[in-house]
C-alpha cells in the first residue's frame, strides 16, 4: 500500500472493533486498503494477539463489499472523500480548481511546511476531480505523480504536528513512513526508531533516511525473531505432547509387566 507503512489506517490497531469509530473508518477504506489492513492485522495476531474482533470486523466488511456494485462503492466514496477533503484542508474556502491550482504552484517553491500546505490543496483537487482529471492537473502543475503522493501523504500526517512541520521538506517526506502513533510520541519529544526531533534536525538527509531503513530492517529481524522463537516453542509443547499421550496409553500393569519382563538370553 502506498498511503505510509499502515496507510490510512495506522490509528486503528489500538481502537476496538466494537469502537464505533472503528466500523466507521474501516467503511472509509478503500478495497486495496481494506485488504492490507486485513493483512496487517493477522500478522500483528501471530506476534502479539488481542486482534481477532479487528479481524472479523474487517473481514466482514471485505465480504459485505464483495457482495454489492463496486460503481455504487465507488460513488458513494468519492462523496464522501469530497465532504471530507472540503471540511479538513479548504480552510472554509468553496472550491476553484484555477484558484487552488495557482496555490499549489505557490507553494511549490517553498519548503517545509509548504509541503503541507500543497499536499492539502492536493488532496482537494483529487477529490473534487476524481483520478483520471487529478492527472490532468498534475501536468498543468508540471508536477510528478509520486511527489504528489508524497505531499498529500505529508498533509494527512503531519497538519496537526507543527514540529514535525518545521522540518526542510526532504525531511518531512523522509519521515513519512512512520506511523500516527510514532508521530505524535516525536512530536511530544520522545524518540522514534532511536531517533528524537533534535537528532533528526541535526542529521542531514542522507544520514536520517539511512537511520531509518537500518531501523526498519531491524524491526524485521526481530520480528522475525520472535516468530522463529515462538514456532521452536510450540513444536516443543507439541512434542511433549505427544510423548505425554504415549505414555498414556499404556496402562500401570502393563507397564510393571514390561519392565519385569525378562529380557531373553
Amino acid at each position: 500500500m502506498g498511503i505510509g507503512t499502515d496507510g490510512n489506517y495506522a490509528g486503528l490497531f489500538n481502537v476496538p472493533a466494537a469502537d464505533l469509530n472503528f466500523a466507521s473508518r474501516v467503511s472509509e477504506l478503500y478495497d486495496q486498503e481494506l485488504s492490507d489492513f486485513l493483512r496487517d492485522l493477522e500478522e500483528r495476531e501471530e506476534s502479539e494477539g488481542g486482534h481477532k474482533g479487528r479481524i472479523a470486523a474487517v473481514a466482514k466488511e471485505i465480504r459485505k463489499r464483495r457482495g454489492s456494485s463496486a460503481e455504487v462503492r465507488a460513488v458513494a466514496k468519492m462523496s464522501g472523500d469530497i465532504a471530507a477533503a472540503d471540511e479538513l484542508y479548504g480552510d472554509g474556502m468553496p472550491y476553484e480548481l484555477e484558484r487552488i491550482e495557482n496555490e499549489v504552484r505557490f507553494y511549490q517553491d517553498q519548503a517545509g511546511s509548504a509541503l503541507l500546505e500543497m499536499g492539502r490543496r492536493l488532496i482537494r483537487i483529487k477529490a473534487h476531480e476524481g483520478h483520471g482529471k487529478f492527472l490532468e492537473s498534475l501536468e498543468r502543475l508540471d508536477m510528478a505523480e509520486r511527489s504528489a503522493q508524497y505531499a498529500m501523504l505529508a498533509a494527512r500526517k503531519f497538519s496537526n504536528t507543527p514540529t514535525c512541520a518545521d522540518l526542510p521538506a526532504p525531511k518531512v517526506k523522509a519521515l513519512t513512513v512512520l506511523d500516527e502513533d510514532e508521530i505524535k510520541t516525536l512530536e511530544a519529544g520522545g524518540k522514534v526508531r532511536g531517533m528524537s526531533f533534535d537528532d533528526i534536525d541535526r542529521m542531514g538527509l542522507r544520514e536520517l533516511r539511512t537511520n531509518l531503513r537500518k531501523e526498519k530492517e531491524k524491526s524485521r529481524k526481530e520480528k522475525d525473531a520472535r516468530k522463529k522463537e515462538r514456532e521452536a516453542f510450540e513444536k516443543s509443547m507439541t512434542q511433549k505432547d505427544a510423548k505425554i499421550n504415549e505414555l498414556d496409553m499404556w496402562s500401570l500393569p502393563d507397564y510393571v509387566n514390561i519392565v519385569k519382563r525378562p529380557y531373553p538370553i
